[in-house]
């Protein structure tokens, strides 16, 4: 099955909020934001990739590829989201950590669901190397 490969399209579409024009301090703050927002975003996209490059042609089902998975895992956990984005980090942490479990248990319809959320999740983030999209 599909693991960690994949965490999201990039879509760079999303809103950005305007600064008061009277605030000259707030003038740099949607751009520092959307840095900040990149930044965080690039970071757990190379923790995917990271992962996805090393078990690339090799079976999935050991349980070195599942301690792998698990370390990414926590890796990504241990970024700190941006505020603005994350309720939407947290949904899809936890969408990975159930297609991880339901991996291992080789859980066919319950998998396929937490796919499908994990996909979702990582495609309203913006990430590409985490997502199979």
């Amino acid at each position: 099955m599909v693991a960690i490969a994949g965490c999201g399209g990039g879509d760079e579409s999303e809103p950005r909020a305007k600064a008061p024009a009277a605030d000259q301090g707030a003038t740099n703050r949607p751009s520092e934001e959307r840095s900040n927002i990149d930044s965080f975003i690039a970071k757990a996209d190379e923790i995917c990739a990271s992962f996805n490059d090393s078990w690339v042609g090799v079976p999935e089902a050991t349980a070195e590829y599942y301690r792998d998975w698990d370390q990414s895992n926590a890796d990504l956990e241990a970024l700190d989201a941006p505020a603005r984005i994350s309720t939407e980090w947290d949904r899809y942490l936890a969408a990975l950590e159930q297609q991880l479990r339901f991996t291992e248990a080789e859980e066919g319809l319950e998998l396929k669901q937490a796919y499908e959320q994990k996909e979702k999740a990582a495609q309203e983030l913006g990430l590409t190397d985490c997502s199979s999209r």
